[in-house]
């Protein structure tokens, strides 16, 4: 429904690599296997991405639990979801005394598919997903800014188009991000939108197109796993 975490420009720093690490088992839920999406044309989606946790290889192993994954289409989840992910580290090198607290999730009132994992366990796709981004600075200053991110063909130049607002984001799932600020407060941050400024930064992609990343797999719509009968 949501992860939350915290970077900043120091928190970001480190060496630890995302290379090699695997999809441990959450015990808390055993039966979501690390082949859960195999060869469903669905991206295992960070919801807290490991490149904010390079400070502990720990951090980073963590982050590949299944349980901070969903299902994402490949081209939002190369493009669009890893560059606004990238912006957002970007954003916090750029103001290195700020703190950033982040949360994510999939709106869960909207559904394009189903995945069904040995007639067991039924993971759902979200036509959507958010990130609400909440900066800190040294003098007590508060930004807020929120995305709406589709889960299709979504690349960078589509992601604009999904700026909104906490409020929005409250409305559409039901949460309250914000619960321990007054009325006064959360009206003052939750109804404005900082606007940082977006660029395609090279780490996604850069010019490869929808088309091309699914050049050498299934999509989705081909898929003839995982379907619910």
């Amino acid at each position: 429904v949501w992860v939350s975490h915290q970077i900043s420009d120091e928190l970001l720093r480190g060496d630890a690599k995302r290379e090699g690490s695997t999809y441990p088992k959450d015990e808390q839920f055993p039966q979501l296997k690390a082949n859960a999406y195999a060869k469903s044309g669905y991206d295992h989606g960070h919801l807290a991405p490991a490149g904010d946790f390079k400070r502990s290889q720990e951090l980073t192993d963590e982050s590949f639990y299944m349980t901070n994954m969903t299902p994402q289409h490949g081209c939002m989840n190369q493009k669009g979801w890893c560059v606004l992910e990238s912006n957002v580290r970007n954003w916090a090198r750029l103001n290195p005394t700020s703190t950033f607290y982040l949360f994510s999730g999939p709106i869960t009132s909207s559904f394009i598919d189903t995945l069904c994992i040995n007639n067991a366990t039924t993971v759902y796709v979200p036509e959507q997903f958010y990130k609400i981004i909440i900066e800190q600075t040294a003098t007590g200053r508060v930004h807020t800014a929120a995305f709406m991110v589709r889960n299709d063909d979504t690349e960078f130049a589509d992601l604009d188009g999904g700026r909104t607002t906490i409020d929005i984001i409250e409305s559409m799932t039901g949460l309250d991000f914000l619960p321990a600020l007054s009325q006064s407060q959360q009206r003052a941050l939750e109804s404005k939108s900082f606007p940082y400024q977006l660029t395609n930064l090279p780490e996604c992609g850069g010019s490869k197109s929808c088309t091309s990343v699914y050049s050498r797999r299934t999509t989705p719509e081909e898929r003839t796993t995982g379907i619910c009968r």
